[in-house]
Order: C-alpha cells, then sequence, then structure tokens
C-alpha cells in the first residue's frame, strides 16, 4: 500500500528524529534535502541487494545484432538484476558468467561461436557481453536498478510502502547526529533504523507468496515412455 510523504514532512521528520528542530541555521533545507536524498539511494540499494526488486525494477529493450556480442547498458543503471532474450517466440532468462568462463559457453547452442545468446557478462565501461555470438536478430530486455530521481521541491514525494520511509528518516537523522557528534541520540536512532530495516528485510519477501516450484516428475521418474509430462508443485 503507498505511503507517499512529501520532502518537506521527510525533513520535519529528520529534524524531530535528531532532535534539531531549532536549529534551522545550522541544518538548514538544502542541507536536509541532500541528505535525505542520499539515503533514499541507500534504501533502493539495500531493498534491490536483499534481492526483492519487485518494486524497483525497471526495464529497457533492444534487439541483438548479428555478429556482435557488445551492446550498451542503460546510462541510468545501478544494478542489473537479470536479462531475458527471445527466442522462437518463447522468453528465456540468460545466465551469468564469472571471467573464467569467458571462452566456455561460446559452442553452447551449435558447433560454432555463434548461436542465440544463453549467458551474459558486465565488462568493461558501461556495456555487457553475450555468448554465443547472436547469429541473428534477437529481442532482449535489460531488467534493472535505476537511479533514483532527487527529490526537490517540498511538494515532492516519496512512496514510503506502507511506513518503510521510517527507514529513510532515521538514516537521514543519523547523517545529521553525525556531524553533531551526539553520541547517545546518535546511538538511540541508529537503533530504531537497524531495527525497521530487519523489519523491512522480513516484510519485503511476504508482500507476494512465492509460487511453489514446477518439477518434470517425468524426467525424474525416468518415465520416458509415459509420452507425456507429469508437473507437480511444491
Amino acid at each position: 500500500m503507498a505511503r507517499t510523504r512529501t520532502l518537506a514532512e521527510l525533513r520535519a521528520d529528520v529534524r524531530f528524529q535528531a532532535d534539531v528542530e531549532r536549529e534551522a541555521l545550522r541544518h538548514p533545507n538544502t542541507k536536509l534535502t541532500r541528505l535525505i536524498n542520499q539515503s533514499i539511494q541507500a534504501f533502493r540499494l539495500m531493498i534491490s541487494k536483499s534481492g526483492q526488486p519487485y518494486y524497483l525494477a525497471t526495464s529497457a529493450s533492444a534487439n541483438t545484432v548479428l555478429g556482435t556480442d557488445a551492446y550498451a547498458l542503460p546510462t541510468d543503471l545501478v544494478r542489473l538484476f537479470g536479462v531475458d532474450l527471445t527466442h522462437d517466440e518463447r522468453t528465456i532468462s540468460l545466465s551469468p558468467y564469472m571471467f573464467a568462463e569467458r571462452n566456455d559457453y561460446t559452442q553452447e547452442a551449435s558447433n560454432s561461436d555463434r548461436g542465440w545468446p544463453v549467458y551474459y557478462r558486465i565488462h568493461t565501461g558501461n556495456n555487457i557481453r553475450l555468448t554465443p555470438i547472436p547469429d541473428g536478430v534477437y529481442a532482449y530486455v535489460f531488467q534493472y536498478l535505476q537511479y533514483g530521481t532527487d527529490l526537490v521541491d517540498d511538494t515532492d514525494t516519496f512512496d514510503g510502502l506502507g511506513g518503510w520511509e521510517d527507514w529513510v528518516v532515521y538514516d537521514s537523522a543519523l547523517r545529521v547526529l553525525a556531524r553533531d557528534v551526539d553520541s547517545e541520540q546518535y546511538q538511540l536512532v541508529r537503533d530504531l533504523r537497524d531495527k525497521r530495516e530487519l523489519e523491512i528485510k522480513g516484510d519485503a519477501p511476504r508482500r507476494a507468496r512465492a509460487p511453489g516450484r514446477r518439477v518434470d516428475t517425468m524426467r525424474r521418474r525416468g518415465d520416458a515412455a509415459s509420452g507425456a509430462h507429469r508437473w507437480w508443485r511444491r
């Protein structure tokens, strides 16, 4: 459930948590706005690192070029979640490979070093390399975390998704308290932030119930003669 907070409201909450409501000269709005935007970016990275990119994922699509294995990543990419590719009207998830494996998969799709790509790796610069080298034109999609847009105006909003904005407020307040060298208040607010972080990471996977995995029981039992796949969920 959305729970939006304006920049003005976030600043007021930060001043309250840091106990600097009467210190506008030492902690002006411009500085607090910068700290809040830094905390929002840290929050986005924290959630995506936990493996829960469901509401942060952005996509960008393009097509491969025959004989070309290197492609530019989106310029606003912070973290790549995955790459999807369409082959024979079927979408497949490409798998990342390690640098040491860079020559291991070139014959995955055929007896040559070309075929439809099934692996990828981010390499020098803002580029990605697909392997095997595409032998034709295939549509692909990047699923990724993009840079967040900074809050600027007092009415700009941040969606806390039912209270998650507390983490941003606490983290911003810690940045203020670190400058003020208020160790006692810093510890109190840090405990609040860390507690909220544990709650957020615990709540994130439960926003949507994960389906059971489909298992090909025919292959498991070696029942190739049955002529039909039997599936079950676990």
